[in-house]
């Protein structure tokens, strides 16, 4: 019998649930051979054309250097992605990183522009085989319920290698000279091989982990399995062995029974090109984009016949700003919301390039960056998360590529939209379209939020 009298016990405090961790040892290795390799591509996107030129190459040969590796990486984007569904993350990171490392080894060599532009060809094919590779082991690493955050967090480094990597290529041609410069990105691609090694391992035990599972369930609240689901049921007792093989650290692939193998209706082309569910955020980023392509492409010669001097100042205020915005936008999505925060992100895109349109002295120009920089640090990792999110997992590879896809897309179709336009209506009208395209998928994502916020 209790002692009514005795002494009634204090509430016990009861912790909220704990976040999973982003920063494994897997995802650390991960962010800094990405990074790694970021600064490999930003010092030979400076270096190549000015080695071409200092070779007696003319300046369309020149150009053609970054145009045969961007063609190269778009042409492989939807091999990539099945590929990466189909052998595994790791087997297509590690070839493209191979034929990266060895494209690099030859700039060394006194090549012809020939040899030259097929370098940078093979150079493109592994940049755009190791980034979808990247991407789709990210989202495995990554704790769904985090998913934008982490995305913000891994695209930090190239941030970083943007700012850095110009300046050290130059730094460097100017002290020794080309040939030089050749020899460090080769080292640092040496470098970026050797720490993905160890990620093999893990990248089978979260392909294997992830076999036979659907899609994502969003962003917030992504582990809750819904009502009536049994904890643990995955792996229990009376579970039902999956029949079929995985390649490598591939997904595990179920036999059809000959019935359904004979009823299986076949499936359309563009399903092996593109992710339909990841096709929605894809094309949301694509008119998102257009910001881009008319800030990489116009900006210069804006601000110079508007006489703002200093003008790269509008990268640093942006740079900051999407370092900052990739860092805070995934706490953002969980206090606010998913659609908010990314509808506020496209619109501050929009606003940026209205302030570059109006821009009458350096101060409204970086503020008009610094709106820039933290749109597009919220809107792109929240996107590109969707992409993922809202795709059947074993399609991730392809949804990565669909997504990647509609921004190289983007890069070339608006330049070239955006230049036509310059050339009728003046520099300033780009700024104004471009607002106005971007402020349009601020408008569609809402109205599709159903169907692309998972």
């Amino acid at each position: 019998m209790s002692d009514a009298s005795a002494e009634p016990t204090a509430p016990v405090a009861v912790a909220g649930p704990r976040q999973e961790p982003i920063f494994t040892l897997p995802f650390v290795s991960l962010m800094t051979a990405n990074g790694l390799l970021r600064i490999c591509t930003y010092m030979l996107i400076t270096v190549v054309p000015l080695y071409a030129l200092h070779n007696g190459l003319s300046l369309t040969e020149a150009g053609l250097t970054t145009t045969f590796y961007m063609a190269a990486a778009l042409v492989v984007r939807p091999l990539s992605g099945r590929l990466v569904d189909a052998r595994g993350r790791f087997v297509v990171m590690l070839l493209g990183s191979v034929l990266y490392f060895v494209a690099t080894g030859l700039y060394v060599l006194a090549l012809p522009v020939w040899l030259l532009l097929a370098v940078r060809a093979l150079q493109g094919l592994g940049f755009s085989f190791n980034g979808t590779a990247v991407m789709t082991l990210a989202t495995d690493l990554i704790p769904e319920s985090r998913m934008s955050e982490g995305i913000g967090y891994l695209g930090i480094e190239q941030t970083v290698a943007q700012i850095f990597a110009p300046w050290l290529a130059l730094t460097v041609v100017n002290a020794y000279g080309y040939r030089a410069a050749f020899v460090v990105v080769f080292v640092l691609a040496g470098v970026n091989l050797l720490v993905r090694l160890p990620l093999g391992r893990v990248a089978k035990q979260h392909r294997r982990a992830g076999s036979g599972s659907g899609s994502g369930r969003g962003i917030e609240g992504a582990g809750d399995a819904g009502a009536g689901a049994v904890p643990g049921a995955d792996a229990g007792a009376g579970a039902v062995p999956v029949v079929g093989a995985a390649p490598e650290d591939g997904p595990v692939v179920p036999v059809a029974s000959g019935a359904a193998a004979g009823r299986a209706a076949p499936e359309p082309w563009w399903n092996r090109l593109v992710d339909r569910d990841a096709a929605r955020p894809a094309a949301i980023m694509f008119f998102i984009m257009s910001g881009v392509a008319a800030v990489n492409t116009f900006l210069a010669a804006y601000t110079t016949g508007r006489g703002i001097a200093d003008s790269g100042l509008f990268f640093t205020a942006s740079g900051i700003m999407l370092a900052a915005a990739r860092i805070a936008g995934g706490r953002l999505q969980r206090r606010f919301g998913t659609t908010p925060t990314i509808t506020a992100g496209i619109l501050s895109v929009a606003a940026g390039l209205l302030l570059v349109r109006w821009s009458p002295d350096l101060a409204v120009l970086m503020a008009g960056g610094a709106c820039y920089g933290w749109g597009m640090g919220t809107a792109q990792p929240g996107m590109s998360a969707l992409a993922v999110l809202v795709a059947d997992k074993s399609r991730r590879g392809l949804a990565n590529s669909t997504f990647f896809m509609a921004m190289d897309l983007s890069q070339a179709v608006d330049a070239a939209a955006l230049g036509a336009l310059a050339g009728l209506a003046g520099t300033g009208s780009v700024f104004l379209a471009s607002a106005a395209l971007v402020a349009a998928s601020a408008v569609a994502f809402v109205a599709l939020r159903s169907r692309i916020v998972p």
